[in-house]
């Protein structure tokens, strides 16, 4: 199908009334000798293709300068081709041209249509059952070429977005609405997915997140405070244990001062007293030295005295001899030796009287010095009584000083275990906790002033709402994980709490609740240890303020919330939310959208929101159903057709395509292989419909009047 410009002439009496204006191999129009007015026909150019604008004139005309379709090269697959390189002849390598609008592909059962899809799709990066094509796509691939590089072939590596909605994937996103199910969370998470598409849901989004992350943060990092500050709290208690009991140590301190009082009394002890009792203290332990260093004199000088006298003159006579053969000689050495002794025993007995004198006179002053002992002694004797009643009082004054010590420990102790006490009580679980719900009220508000801004009803036919939830069965369990549950939840929590082992979230006292459960977790007294092993306080603490929160999404259409349509019509209302509220322009895949669904259904609510799709992104569908091919106007239809399969023949390959647009239309009774038999009109008529004959029937038998 090709798109030209054309000039109207308005000639009266002239048949004439359309004139070509071609463009150029360069793009530029070639200007008609007559009226050139800007009009732009989609058809086959042919009569067949210029009839066919009567059926859908509003998409088929337009009277505009720029080119009707402006979608953007990158997002538009201009042809696709096999490459089997197998040697069994499984596909021709042969282009297949693709339309930017819809591309509906046909044909009989097992005849290529969804291998075809999921080849496109495989090549791009994007998941599909390809596994169960393996056998016959060994030794097979596909090339695709986009519009803005038509000679360039791309893969998944080119980072070219496709979107992929395989056979069945809309019904198995319906099925099983459980919240707690994969399946449901799926579906939420595919409509979240749609509506953040739009930037400004997506910044709200993102905003929510923050806040949402950050209060998970702190929640974290104030039970990790808690666990540290705990530990720090318990060993400044067991040391506050270990410093005693503080009234008795407050009784002990009032018993020492009254005993200090009691002697400091009775002992009447004056300053003058107290300074003569000092000073003659100080001077008897000063005699006391002065004597003990005179008589250690006196015993120095008695050994010298017992040296020389006996020592000293034994040792000199010794040391003396001579001995000569001449007596002359000898008598002299006798005479000196007698001359010497002489002297030696005059010298011994004046040093001798000498050192006694000495002696003597320490011994006078040894005595002197003892009378002045005694002397200080007998002036001590009265106030001697008195110093002990003050040693005493000094002893008391130190055990004072100790005791008031450990009661300026204790107070210290007792300061830092409120301290401990006040940071614990300060942590902000149930703050952070009502953050997080605030947050998600706060998001479904926003969400709902956007999605109401961005898809009005009267638009799109659907009402979307988005709802915080709480997830009671989550949060039950987070909780039973962690404890033993040999009891009800309402027997070791309370009733208030929990109905048995049931959770009943109401936004009215949920935090109050929660903070119930946080004392069960922190208190220090009959804190709460009912774990299962391995489990601790901290785990504990971690299942009570998880986050259960979520969005949940209602699609209503009419008054049919989408939680109590027919699987169907669930089906059939994803679909219509995902071809409404997609801001993709990428190239969108679909493989038979409208299983489970009637003819009716499809017709009345499928068809315009295919045709508004593919006025802003390139569809490549598999269907079987006539609405979906014919009344959706597809600019391309792609029939495909498997050797072998009810009989039928192909040219050469066991899987052959041929495309064109419907207005395509001929027979030729001499070719053999079905595909080439006649044109697309008729393929899609025998396929789509049953047939000439067969639909003829039906229209008979229906007496549609106009």
């Amino acid at each position: 199908m090709e798109i030209k410009s054309f000039s109207i002439l308005e000639i009266f009496m002239i048949f004439l009334f359309l004139d070509t204006a071609n463009t150029n191999e360069n793009g530029d129009i070639i200007q008609s000798t007559n009226y050139y007015c800007d009009t732009w026909i989609k058809a086959d150019t042919t009569f067949d293709g210029l009839k066919q604008i009567i059926c859908e004139p509003e998409d088929r005309v337009k009277i505009q300068i720029d080119h009707p379709d402006d979608k953007k090269g990158y997002n538009i697959i201009e042809k696709i081709k096999f490459v089997d390189t197998s040697g069994q002849d499984k596909f021709p390598c042969e282009e297949i041209g693709l339309s930017s609008g819809l591309n509906a592909i046909i044909g009989g059962k097992s005849s290529g249509k969804s291998l075809l899809l999921h080849l496109i799709a495989s090549e791009m990066g994007n998941k599909t059952d390809i596994k169960n094509y393996e056998q016959v796509i060994k030794n097979t691939s596909i090339e695709i070429y986009y519009k803005d590089d038509p000679t360039r072939k791309r893969t998944k590596d080119d980072a070219r977005i496709i979107e992929f909605l395989p056979q069945l994937h809309i019904e198995n996103l319906v099925r099983n609405q459980e919240y707690k199910n994969t399946t449901y969370r799926s579906l939420n998470e595919f409509i979240e997915n749609l509506i953040k598409q739009d930037e400004r849901i997506k910044a709200i989004f993102e905003e929510s997140n923050n806040i949402i992350t950050e209060a998970i943060s702190n929640i974290e990092s104030a039970i990790t405070e808690w666990g540290k500050l705990d530990t720090q709290l318990n060993t400044a208690k067991e040391e506050r244990t270990k410093l005693g009991d503080k009234k008795a140590i407050e009784n002990e301190i009032d018993r020492i001062i009254g005993e200090i009082n009691e002697l400091t009394k009775n002992a009447g002890w004056t300053p003058e007293e107290k300074t003569l009792y000092d000073k003659l203290i100080a001077d008897n332990q000063t005699q006391e030295v002065k004597k003990k260093a005179l008589e250690q004199t006196n015993e120095e000088y008695s050994r010298l005295e017992n040296y020389i006298i006996n020592q000293i003159n034994n040792d000199i006579c010794s040391a003396i001899r001579f001995t000569s053969e001449n007596e002359a000689v000898n008598g002299v050495f006798t005479g000196f030796k007698d001359l010497l002794n002489k002297s030696l025993a005059e010298i011994i007995t004046s040093s001798s009287a000498q050192i006694k004198e000495k002696i003597q006179k320490n011994i006078e002053l040894i005595d002197a010095i003892t009378a002045n002992i005694t002397a200080n002694t007998d002036a001590l004797k009265p106030l001697m009584e008195k110093n002990a009643i003050q040693t005493e009082v000094v002893k008391l004054e130190q055990l004072k000083k100790e005791e008031e010590k450990r009661l300026t420990t204790i107070a210290e102790k007792d300061q830092q275990i409120k301290q401990f006490r006040e940071s614990i009580a300060n942590l902000n679980f149930v703050t952070n906790s009502k953050a997080i719900e605030n947050s998600y009220y706060n998001l479904s508000d926003l969400l709902n002033a956007a999605i109401a801004d961005k898809w009005s009803i009267e638009t799109t036919k659907l009402d979307i709402r988005a709802k915080t939830v709480f997830n009671n069965t989550v949060f039950v369990n987070s909780i039973s994980d962690i404890i033993n549950m040999k009891s009800y939840l309402s027997n070791q929590f309370g009733a208030d709490i929990f109905n048995t082992n049931e959770y009943e979230y109401r936004k009215e006292n949920h935090c109050e609740k929660i903070a119930k459960l946080v004392q069960f977790a922190i208190k220090e007294d009959e804190r709460f240890l009912n774990f299962k092993q391995g489990k601790t306080t901290k785990e504990f603490l971690l299942a009570i303020l998880k986050n259960c929160f979520a969005i949940e999404y209602d699609i209503k259409k009419g008054s049919d919330s989408i939680h109590t349509m027919s699987e169907g019509k669930k089906g059939i209302v994803i679909l219509q939310l995902y071809l409404s509220l997609s801001q993709a322009d990428c190239p969108i895949l679909i493989d038979q959208p409208e299983d489970n669904l009637d003819n009716r259904t499809v017709y009345q609510d499928l068809n315009d929101y295919i045709k508004q799709c593919k006025r802003k992104r390139q569809i490549i569908m598999v269907s079987h159903n006539a609405n979906l091919v014919v009344n959706t106007d597809a600019e391309n239809i792609i029939v495909a057709n498997q050797a072998g399969e009810n009989g039928s023949e192909n040219r050469k390959y066991r899987f052959e395509y041929v495309n064109g647009s419907l207005e395509n239309t001929f027979t030729n009774s001499k070719e053999t292989a079905i595909l080439y038999k006649q044109g697309i009109r008729e393929h899609v008529c025998e396929i789509l419909e049953g047939g000439v004959d067969a639909f003829k029937k039906r229209e008979d038998k229906y007496h549609i009047k106009n």
